[in-house]
Formats: C-alpha cells, structure tokens, sequence
C-alpha cells in the first residue's frame, strides 16, 4: 500500500495503510458530513488502519489506529495520508505515548 516514513526529534516514524474492508460506518455514530458518507457509500473513501512502527535509538514500538476514511486511489491515499500527519495532532499524540512508555520504563 505505500509508506510514509519521516524523523522528527531523533525519532523515526513509519505509517502504513492497511485497508479494513470488515469496517462498518455507523452514521448516527460518526460525525461524518453527509459528502463523506456518499463517498464512502460509492467506495470512493475506503477504511483503513495506520500501522505505526516508532523507532528511537534501536528501542521499536507498534501501534495499529483503525478507522481512517481515506480515498480508494492509491496515490490520492498517499498524499492524503501526508496532509493528515502534517495537518492533525496524531505525530504530537504519538510523542507524548512514547515519553509515557519512558517514564513507566517501557520503553
């Protein structure tokens, strides 16, 4: 499926999509605009799980975070999982679970 890799702080991040067609949209449930549902609906937006693989220094971490609405073209898929790591908190909510892991000695 593609992967984006970056490093930040001397931390390396890899995400992958992994597609979870078992994914069931419960729009009483979802606050998803009624576009987005068409287009999940068309199968123009396919779910997904971000496979995260953190590596600091030799020390590994995996996390798996499903339910990510994401287009069905591989290289839209892509580009829009890039505008999401650059656009949302997710990497700054990864960083703060890895300084957890540190601080019980888990990692």
């Amino acid at each position: 499926m593609g992967k984006v890799s970056c490093e930040l702080d001397g931390i390396l991040f890899e995400f992958e999509l992994e597609h979870d067609p078992s994914y069931i949209l419960h729009e009483k449930f979802d606050a998803l605009n009624t576009r987005t549902i068409k287009m999940f609906k068309a199968k123009e937006l396919l779910a997904y799980n971000i496979l995260i693989n953190i590596n600091d220094n030799g020390k590994l971490l995996q996390f798996v975070d499903p339910g990510h609405l994401f287009a069905g073209d591989r290289e839209k898929r892509l580009e829009d999982l890039k505008e999401f790591l650059e656009d949302s908190y997710f990497v700054d909510e990864l960083k703060e679970k890895i300084e957890l892991y540190k601080s019980l000695g888990s990692f």
